[in-house]
């Protein structure tokens, strides 16, 4: 069960990033 958990954290963390690092793009047009 923790191999499950340890999995599904390693693709959050991965996912965050990706999404922060998309976001960070985007950020100057947003902010218009």
């Amino acid at each position: 069960m923790s191999n499950y958990w340890a999995h599904a954290w390693y693709l959050f963390e991965t996912l965050k990033e990706f999404t922060m690092f998309r976001t960070s793009n985007f950020v100057p047009i947003k902010g218009m």
